[in-house]
């Protein structure tokens, strides 16, 4: 029986940049994707630690660890990989919180698919 699709964002992320990533590999010879899931887990341990106000002002605007952790798995498939932002589209949670967040800025025409 197949597995019923992710839908939590942060799983959903790793499940995305593996396989973008599948085949890659760093200058040491490791495989690629271990580097965004170190960044996840970096972000992981600064969210523990942050400032409570610093904390609360992120969950004031709507931004979660969750959120935080998709993003930095995801932070180099757009730029290292062969996915674009139309294909990244059918994802909107993920596109709506890297943009809400202001994690990145995209081009309005790119978000609308034009």
């Amino acid at each position: 029986m197949a597995n019923p699709p992710t839908t939590d964002l942060t799983s959903l992320a790793v499940e995305i940049a593996a396989r973008q990533h599948r085949g890659q590999f760093d200058k040491q010879g490791e495989p690629y994707i271990l580097h965004p899931l170190r960044v996840m887990a970096g972000v992981t341990r600064a969210w523990k630690h942050m400032h409570p106000t610093l904390r609360q002002t992120l969950e004031g605007v709507g931004v979660t660890v969750n959120d935080l952790r998709a993003i930095a798995v995801m932070h180099d498939v757009l730029e290292d990989t062969e996915m674009s932002i139309k294909e990244l589209l059918p994802f909107p949670g993920y596109v709506r919180t890297y943009s809400r967040g202001k994690m990145c800025v995209l081009p309005e025409n790119l978000i609308s698919g034009d």
